[in-house]
């Protein structure tokens, strides 16, 4: 099997994830590398990362001690039963988070997949993943009791129909500037495939698969925005739409 080549400055960015406390997973997503790649530069330069098993061992270590002090006490006292009942607030903490927090989670890598998504630059996709892995991490902090709680905004009246309408026209505009991205590939009397236009808007640093402008296209040509037409079959029996600029009235 073929090594894995990684740079230098990729395994000062890893060893950064590992210093913020960070899963492998989580720097995956973070450096844009592939799990395979981070777990063998991991054993191949010493990385520690953040593991749940380092918890989990954790947690039953300090309940080990727990027991043990119980034990040992013979007679009630109003000093241990007192840190005993603080204890146990901790303890909830520490369980599995409810559904619902698993819920508003899987919301928000949700909704970090998708601006990503939409992303031109690898930079820009570079920062979202790295905002929503320290959110994350800072969220899970803050759970654990290491972190102050994060600031939460007072709820007001109609402030959940504003927030939906404006995350809706966020998308629209996000959506808008990709089809005016695509239109921007055609030059005047040129036709082109979904995949010549993916090729071409790799060439601006914009990563979209041929599925993605795919489905860009098939609506534009809907609404009116490209003509299309099926072009003839390959080798392989395929066939292919064509999609092309409109003529603007004053060149018919």
């Amino acid at each position: 099997m073929a090594s894995v080549r990684i740079t230098d400055k990729e395994v000062a960015a890893l060893i950064r994830c590992a210093n913020m406390g960070l899963t492998q997973g989580q720097a995956a997503e973070l450096t844009l590398l592939s799990p395979t790649a981070v777990s063998r530069a991991a054993s191949k330069y010493g990385i520690r990362f953040h593991t749940y098993r380092e918890n989990e061992d954790g947690r039953n270590a300090r309940t080990a001690k727990v027991s043990a002090t119980v034990k040992a006490a013979s007679e009630p006292n109003d000093r241990r039963q007192q840190e005993k009942k603080q204890a146990q607030p901790n303890n909830a903490i520490r369980r599995n988070p409810s559904s619902s927090f698993n819920d508003r989670k899987k919301a928000r890598r949700e909704r970090a997949i998708e601006q990503i998504a939409l992303a031109k630059t690898p930079a820009e996709k570079k920062e979202i993943a790295y905002a929503w892995n320290v959110m994350e991490f800072e969220i899970e902090m803050a759970m654990l009791k290491k972190r102050p709680p994060l600031p939460v905004l007072e709820k007001k009246k109609g402030s959940a129909v504003v927030a939906i309408h404006l995350a809706k026209m966020e998308q629209i505009n996000a959506a808008e500037k990709v089809r005016e991205m695509i239109v921007n590939c055609f030059s005047p009397s040129e036709d082109l495939t979904a995949r010549e236009i993916s090729q071409k808007l790799s060439k601006q640093d914009v990563d979209m698969t041929t599925q993605s402008v795919n489905g860009f296209v098939n609506g534009m040509a809907q609404a009116g925005k490209l003509h299309r037409y099926k072009g003839t079959s390959n080798r392989y029996g395929r066939t292919y739409w064509h999609y092309y600029l409109p003529e603007e009235p004053g060149n018919e």
